[in-house]
């Protein structure tokens, strides 16, 4: 769990970028792999428009820890929650399984920096629906969670969404090293 801040900030967007062409459906895997081909090159042409390596180092950093908070974002959303077999998510149905694996957080002014993705559970119960009308379908899903007894999680910032994360990070830890399955 120590390097995991580590390992989201600087490896989790290349990792996703990688995964993204690994589960591209067959058909559009050719499209995929070039179009991440032509933004591998694009990288290349903007460090190289910067003058001096420390400051190729500097903007490198500073691009993939920007991009790298947000790979930690979408951790936080998912990472403290119950991983369910799959026979186990298809009967509980949409809405408890949408709700019971994902996580909200209480991003308060910095909900324009997530994205949308403070809102993860209505993200996912709408995925198509755009990011600013999230927030106002949010008390509806709440109260239809309340309604139906289904669980609604919600984490109070940042750092405590990560606290979980890593709490859930070090319990696996703990178990591998207990040899518990």
């Amino acid at each position: 769990a120590f390097y995991y801040v580590p390992i989201c900030v600087f490896v989790g967007r290349v990792n996703l970028h990688v995964i993204s062409i690994i589960k591209a459906p067959s058909g559009e895997k050719a499209l995929d792999t070039l179009l991440m081909f032509g933004y591998v090159l694009y990288n290349a042409a903007l460090l190289l428009a910067v003058d001096g390596s420390r400051a190729r180092v500097a903007f490198f950093v500073v691009s993939n820890a920007t991009c790298g908070v947000l790979h930690l974002i979408l951790n936080m959303n998912h990472y403290p929650m119950p991983m369910l077999e799959f026979g186990d998510a298809v009967s509980m149905g949409f809405l408890r399984f949408q709700c019971t694996t994902t996580l909200n957080i209480e991003a308060g002014f910095f909900a324009w920096y997530y994205g949308g993705l403070e809102l993860q559970i209505e993200h996912h119960l709408f995925p198509l629906m755009p990011r600013d009308y999230l927030p106002k379908i949010s008390q509806r899903v709440k109260k239809l969670c309340m309604d139906h007894d289904v669980p609604y999680t919600v984490a109070s910032g940042f750092w405590n969404a990560n606290g979980k994360v890593l709490k859930t990070l070090n319990d696996v830890v703990k178990r591998d090293a207990d040899g518990v399955r």
